[in-house]
Parts: structure tokens; sequence; C-alpha cells
């Protein structure tokens, strides 16, 4: 075991600029050398020292010269390796007197052997790194921040908005930038067929590829395989769709699948339930739980005629909700609801701890939607630029937890136009019509996602029943089962159009790939959408049926 005792700070008071003064020995200063040196640590581990030697204060050891130019040699080692790519020790020796010709005689007296290290003393150094990052944020953050509390004593502590504003702003960077350093040593950044390593290295990208939570699988074939074939932790998903076309009840039902379609995951995972987090920013707690109810609730049972007794039942009998029962298998959800832009991405990584240290592990996030959530940094107001920033953040949140993030955005207007022009025109699947080009102002979004579909509801012409059509336009891994089409229609399970049928559990997919004589797009027309602006079924199914009759009074006719 190693120690590794160092003085962290001087008075922060003393220096202008945001440099830290470490204040290392000479054994630690030699220790951090070695470990430049190794072929041990990982290049992200060797890229975390580099970052902290980045902002320690050089100026601070003008006293101790044989601190100083071991830090600064560790540091030129660092960046050969690391941007010149030089993994020859011979090599990297000659480089490092040519760089450094004042710390010629360090370097002959240097041992350069990259074995000097056992795998013990890196995981120990890496550790280290880790804190005194997380404490680098700290040290530069929290002056700022008392600056402005003693900015608000003088005054009284009379309210001041803008304040409040830049210390929450300062606060949530602190915690994003604390936690991915925290986190970031589970990241695979680099991988070499020569490493010496390289046995480890595939050893952890196969585990990792195969927990029972690395795919989350849904109840849908179809979804499924151009998911290839469920999703994946580390990565971004996102699901597009117009005004109303069913994005949050796609969410809905694609968490209720997961919950429904993984059995590897119902077992207590370390005394912890593997729970999915819901977080809504669209539909209120009430509004989700009736939502559930209505999808597994005969089409006879009404929500507000039946007792809350008569809601359990139902939730936990048809929908094998996990209630009140923490000894029970299962998968749960939990739902949180939060008002338009009144949580940032910082506080999902709140809401992940508190659930960790709650018994909870948290398998999946799904948001509705990204529209509605804030940034931790500062936009001025600008939403595309919120948005762009949004998605950076939740696609590093999934590879952090190493869990899939599900989310939607809705199309501009510029997708909107192409499908009203289409339907103008008289033509059948219009979702067909619309691809990337349509996003406009999701652009950013789209980028930093690794899968996105674009949803549609659409009816059959000849029976009036709602199908939600998927069309798949973005496959960041290119993993996809060759049968499967990236343009497919799902029924519903029954004329309430809430729950989306299952086939997993079936012999064969029940998805169509629609004809453009049997489906039409269903027009959201004023009086085919409620006061909140989602589809008003009850009017959908009736303009079909009567499409419907009067297409059959035609060709009788």
């Amino acid at each position: 075991m190693i120690a590794l005792n160092s003085k962290l700070l001087r008075n922060k008071e003393e220096y202008s600029s945001d440099k830290m003064d470490l204040q290392l020995n000479v054994d630690m200063a030699d220790l951090l050398l070695e470990y430049a040196i190794s072929n041990k640590p990982s290049k992200n581990h060797q890229a975390n020292l580099k970052q902290l030697l980045d902002v320690v204060d050089m100026d601070a050891y003008k006293s101790t010269y044989e601190i100083r130019d071991r830090l600064l040699l560790t540091r030129s080692i660092l960046d050969l390796k690391l941007n010149e790519e030089i993994s020859k020790l011979a090599l990297l020796k000659e480089q490092c007197k040519q760089n450094n010709p004042d710390l010629v005689d360090l370097i002959n007296s240097t041992s350069w052997t990259n074995a000097s290290l056992q795998s013990s003393d890196v995981k120990i150094i890496n550790k280290w790194i880790e804190d005194h990052m997380q404490f680098y944020y700290f040290y530069i953050e929290m002056p700022k921040i008392v600056e402005i509390w003693q900015s608000c004593a003088k005054n009284g502590f009379m309210m001041n908005t803008d304040a409040l504003n830049e210390v929450n702003v300062r606060l949530n960077k602190l915690i994003v930038r604390m936690k991915n350093t925290e986190i970031a040593s589970g990241i695979l950044r680099e991988f070499n067929f020569a490493a010496p390593n390289v046995t480890d290295l595939i050893k952890f990208s196969v585990e990792k590829a195969q927990k029972p939570s690395a795919i989350l699988q849904t109840g849908i074939r179809n979804l499924n395989a151009i998911l290839g074939p469920g999703f994946r932790g580390g990565r971004l998903y996102t699901i597009l769709g117009m005004s109303g076309k069913f994005k949050s009840g796609t969410l809905l039902n694609i968490a209720d699948q997961i919950t429904k379609f993984n059995p590897a995951l119902e077992k207590l995972n370390n005394g912890k339930r593997n729970t999915l987090l819901f977080i809504t920013m669209e539909n209120s707690i009430e509004e989700t739980i009736e939502r559930l109810f209505n999808m597994y609730a005969d089409e006879t049972d009404s929500y507000m005629n039946c007792s809350y007794q008569q809601v359990i039942d139902i939730l936990k009998t048809k929908g094998r909700f996990i209630i009140s029962d923490e000894t029970a298998d299962g998968i749960a959800i939990d739902i949180r609801y939060f008002a338009n832009m009144e949580i940032n991405t910082a506080d999902i990584y709140r809401i992940i701890d508190d659930m960790e240290s709650n018994n909870q592990h948290v398998i999946g996030v799904i948001l509705d939607y990204i529209k509605r959530i804030n940034s931790v940094f500062q936009h001025h107001g600008d939403e595309t630029q919120r948005v762009t920033y949004v998605a950076k953040e939740l696609k590093t949140l999934a590879l952090n937890y190493d869990i899939p993030v599900i989310t939607a955005q809705q199309i501009n207007r510029m997708g909107n136009a192409t499908v009203d022009a289409a339907m103008r025109d008289g033509k059948k699947d219009l979702i067909r019509f619309v691809g990337n080009s349509d996003i406009g102002g999701a652009w950013s979004v789209i980028e930093e996602s690794d899968w996105v579909a674009i949803i549609n509801l659409e009816k059959h012409v000849k029976t009036g029943k709602l199908y939600l059509t998927i069309k798949r336009t973005k496959n960041r891994s290119g993993k996809t089962d060759v049968a499967a089409m990236d343009y497919f229609n799902h029924p519903f399970t029954n004329d309430r159009s809430l729950k989306l049928m299952t086939d997993v559990d079936k012999d064969g997919s029940v998805s169509i790939l629609s004809l453009s004589s049997d489906l039409d797009s269903v027009d959201l027309s004023e009086d085919a959408v409620d006061a909140q602006g989602r589809p008003n079924l009850d009017s959908i199914r009736n303009n079909a049926s009567k499409s419907a009759l009067l297409s059959s009074i035609g060709a009788v006719a």
C-alpha cells in the first residue's frame, strides 16, 4: 500500500489565477513520474493526470526545483504519449531530452521502465488523481460563490435574482464536473491490439456488453430489431414527433415494456431493486397514473368511476406493477414530475444518486421531454443553444452511468410543413416523407443522439384503427437485425389506442409494413386535439369510421 499524502492547497487569495498548489513532496513527485512512464494506467487515467498537472501552479515550486522538475518532466512525458502517441521508452526518453534541455540530468537519472508499478498501486493513484481533480473544481468555484454570498451580505441579504441564478449555474456545473471526474474511469477511451493490457481491455468490453442491464428490450419485435437489439447503456435515444402525435405515450409504453420484458433484471441487485427513472415534464403524476390505468383497464372501466382499490387491483394484476412489496421480484418505475424548466441536467445526477442510496439501482432514464429541461451552462435565452447543451449533457450522463437515456423532441415547423404538404397532395404514409433534413432546430439533438426515430399516428383506411408508425433515421452503432425494416406500423391493443400491442410474447410480429392504400395519416384538426394539444382519439376514430363508411358506399355505388 502506498501512502499518498499531500497538503492540498495554500490560501486561494495568494493567487490571482485559477491554479492549484498541491505542495507535493519529492516521493510523491517521483511516484507520479513513474506513473507517467508506466504502461499499466490507461490513456484515460493518464489524461486525467495531465489535466491535473496543467492546473498546478508551478510557480509555487520555485524554491523546491527538485519537485518542480519532476512535475515538468511528468507533464512532458504525458504530452508525448497522449498527443504524439510515442510509446517506445527509448524514443520517449530522447524526445524528452530534446524538448527539455534543462532537465537532462533528471532524465538520465530516471529509471525508464514501465514495469515498476503494480496494478494495485495504479488503482490507488487513479483514485488520488480523481479526488484532486474534483477538489480543483471545488477550489475554483467556491471562492466565486462565497464572493456572491458576501456581496449579498453587504446589502442585508436583499433578494437578488441575478445572484441566485449565478450561484445555481455555478453549483450545477460543479456537480456535473465532479461527477464526470468520479465516474469517467468506467469509460473505455482507447484501444490498441498491440497494447500490453489488450487482454484486460477485451475482457472489460465483453463483460460490460454481457451484463444483464447492458441491453434493455421492449415488447415489440420490430422495435427491438431496429434498436439492434434493444436500448444499450451509454447511449442517447431520441424519438421525434409532431405536436400531439403520441411522443409522451410512446415513452410511457417503452417504460412499461422495459419493466415487463427483461426477466434477467427482475431479481434484486445486491439488495437494490432495478429501477427505471421516468422523468415527466409534460404530464403530471396524476395524468401519468391515469394513462397507465387506461393502458391496462378494460374499455368499460372508467378511471373517474373506479374506486382507488379497483385502480390498484388493475395496475397490480393486469399491469403487473410492484405495489407496496419491497421483497417482490420485478423492475420498478420511479416517476418524477417537474414543471417546465424547473430542473436542469445536473439534477438528474442528484436524483440517481439519491435513488442508489435508497436501494434503487437505476438501469435507465426516460425524459419526457428534452425541450423542457434546462442546461447547466448559460445559454442567454437562446433555445437552440440550450437544447444543444442539454443533448450533450444527456449523452454524457448516459456514458457516466453506463445506462440508456431515452427522450423525445418535437419536429419543427419545417417537418410539419413537409407532412402538411404531402397530406394536401393526397399522399399516404406521410412519415416516409420526413427525414433528418426536416429536423431544423433539433439538429443538434440528432448529432448527439446515437439512435433516432420519427413517429406518427396513422389510421387504417378500411378499419379506422390507429397505428403508430415508426421510422428510424439514425443508428450510430450500425447493428440491426438483417430482417428488420427501418419503417413499420404497429397496432394498439384496443380502441383506447393508448397501449401498444406487444408481440415478443407471441408467435410472430404483429407490425405491418404499410401500403399507401391501407394507411392514412391522422390529421389533427381543431376538433381532433384536446385542450392540451394531445390527440382526441374519439374524434379521430369517428372521422375514420365516417371515411371508411363513405369508401364502402362509394365501392357499392
